[in-house]
C-alpha cells in the first residue's frame, strides 16, 4: 500500500492580502473562514493569493464563497489572486470564477519605482 502525505494547510497574512499555501479540504475550511472573515473586518478589499494552492474541496471553496457574498454585500470584493490550474479548473466547472474579482499577477512592490 502507497503511502499518501498531505501537504498541510499554510495561511499568511500581509495587509489585506491572505496567501493560501497546500491543501484546503473539510478540516481546514473553518479555519480558513476565520481567518478570511477577521480580514473582512478590517479591509473593504481582501485579496486571496492560491497560487501555491495544490487542491481545495468543496468546503474551501465553499469558505471563498461566503465571504466573497459577505464583503459583496457589505460593498466590498474578494478578490483571488494568480489561483493555481487546480483552483481555476474548479472555479469554471462550477462557473463560480465571475463571482470573483482576478488578479492574475501580483503587483509590483511599492518600493519599485
Amino acid at each position: 500500500m502507497l503511502a499518501t502525505t498531505k501537504r498541510h494547510l499554510a495561511l499568511a497574512e500581509l495587509g489585506n492580502v491572505l496567501t493560501i499555501r497546500g491543501e484546503v479540504d473539510y478540516a481546514d475550511a473553518e479555519r480558513l473562514l476565520r481567518r478570511l472573515r477577521r480580514l473582512r473586518g478590517r479591509h473593504r478589499a481582501v485579496v486571496v493569493d492560491l497560487s501555491e494552492v495544490t487542491y481545495m474541496d468543496s468546503a474551501g471553496f465553499g469558505a471563498l464563497l461566503r465571504v466573497c457574498r459577505e464583503l459583496r454585500h457589505s460593498g466590498g470584493e474578494l478578490i483571488l489572486r494568480r489561483p493555481s490550474p487546480h483552483v481555476r479548473r474548479m472555479l469554471e466547472i462550477t462557473d463560480t470564477l465571475r463571482f470573483f474579482g482576478l488578479q492574475e499577477e501580483e503587483p509590483a512592490a511599492a518600493s519599485e519605482a
